[in-house]
């Protein structure tokens, strides 16, 4: 083999890895933002529940959370979310806080 032929089998190697790795670490990144629920056109991926879960961690010793028990929570918390936001467009909590300070 001449050292053309070397260096065009080695391009071809670095080509081979390279699109691999492409195709590799697009699955990977898939794979964590799959929507696994939406709530009024807000679409929640695995990337938010990982961070729920961060979260439930951060607040307190929750390590015997099942995953389904941390699920449900997720959905509980961004349902009431929505309600919240749907049901208080309207509602001055400012002037009522006041009123309840001052009482």
């Amino acid at each position: 083999m001449n050292s053309l032929q070397i260096i065009n089998s080695i391009h071809k190697k670095i080509y081979s890895f390279g699109i691999i790795l492409i195709i590799l670490s697009s699955n990977v990144f898939g794979l964590e933002n799959k929507i696994i629920f939406k709530i009024n056109e807000n679409a929640y991926t695995l990337l938010d529940y990982e961070k729920r879960i961060k979260y439930l961690d951060f607040v307190g010793n929750n390590d015997n959370l099942t995953d389904n028990v941390i699920l449900n929570d997720f959905i509980s918390t961004n349902l009431f979310f929505e309600y919240h936001l749907i049901n208080s467009k309207n509602v001055d909590y400012r002037s009522r806080a006041q009123e309840i300070f001052n009482n």
